[in-house]
């Protein structure tokens, strides 16, 4: 009990001194909180919480990329962590009164702080190539009859299109009306896809736009950078077309955004879609099950989160792989 308090205490600490660098630029605060920082990172080395660890490790990476200057948005990277400093006590105490230490609930907010510093999203490692690879897949996407118009010359003149919904969700603006351009180009160019690679990424794009549409994903630094990356991916395509281009789509980038579309809450019919076919069954990746996870951190239900737990076991042990690769 007494090492949770110091803990909190210290994570307190931390992002107040982080709020006063933000108001002041004064680097003394940002030392200090770097310092508050390791403090904790020290204990709970000792104490063997890894998901806490991980999580703090993330938020010094990002701490002294702000005191080097080496990040593009600081202020912007600034954000994750003061929020993983503000969910670590409530994760400490779910570790506390279950026993039960599971990484696999912190994944958003890894991804958050990652991509404050331009680094791969965690989430990659938590889809498996066999799902995207399966028969029932490539069946599935193998059925679809192409539009017939010119995917190369249909990304050019939906572009723009999507980066004025692009424009507009970043700054907040039509965030609705935003959306809905993104997610109607995506299906537009799903429909003209001629290839069974191009057609999965526009499908799990699509799914994932709308998702953010219908507030079944909720934004994050994260998801902003996925989508910006879906922008590139459209430039790709006007600048190789579609056969070059299908050959060099990234499959951290599918898996990515697999895994987004597989933990947003049901109610979107594209998503359940994609979720029946790769996860047939209700079948859902153990790592879908971190947002059940997340809603009770700090409740009492033990039989939940040994099931989830349980489930977990191999996504957690993919985390640990990760983080000792990074």
């Amino acid at each position: 009990v007494w090492v949770k308090r110091d803990v909190d205490h210290s994570l307190l600490g931390a992002r107040q001194a982080i709020l006063s660098y933000l108001e002041l630029s004064n680097p003394e605060y940002l030392n200090h909180a770097i310092q508050l920082t390791e403090e904790v990172q020290g204990t709970l080395e000792v104490i063997g919480v890894t998901g806490a660890s991980m999580l703090v490790e993330e938020c010094l990476q990002t701490l002294k990329g702000m005191a080097a200057g080496t990040l593009r948005h600081p202020e912007d990277a600034a954000q994750p962590v003061i929020k993983a400093l503000l969910q670590l006590p409530d994760y400490l105490e779910f570790v506390q009164k279950h026993g039960m230490d599971i990484p696999v609930i912190l994944v958003p907010i890894l991804n958050d702080l990652r991509a404050g510093r331009d680094e791969a999203l965690v989430s990659e490692h938590l889809m498996s190539l066999g799902i995207l690879n399966s028969e029932r897949e490539q069946k599935n996407l193998a059925s679809y009859k192409p539009s017939g118009e010119d995917a190369q010359k249909l990304a050019r003149s939906l572009r723009h299109i999507f980066q004025l919904g692009l424009l507009g969700w970043y700054r907040d603006q039509a965030i609705g009306d935003s959306l809905l351009k993104m997610a109607a180009v995506c299906k537009r160019l799903k429909e003209s896809a001629g290839n069974i690679p191009a057609r999965r990424l526009w499908w799990l794009s699509m799914g994932f736009a709308e998702a953010l549409h219908g507030r079944f994903l909720d934004t994050s630094p994260a998801i902003k950078n996925l989508m910006g990356r879906i922008d590139r991916q459209i430039r790709l395509l006007v600048e190789k077309g579609e056969e070059e281009f299908s050959q060099e789509i990234p499959e951290d980038l599918i898996r990515n955004l697999l895994f987004y579309v597989a933990a947003a809450r049901p109610g979107c019919a594209t998503v359940n879609h994609i979720k029946s076919l790769y996860f047939p069954d209700g079948a859902l990746p153990a790592s879908s099950l971190m947002s059940t996870a997340q809603l009770s951190v700090s409740g009492n239900n033990s039989l939940l989160f040994e099931s989830v737990s349980s489930a977990l076991s191999e996504d957690i042990s993919s985390l640990k792989d990760v983080f000792k690769v990074h």
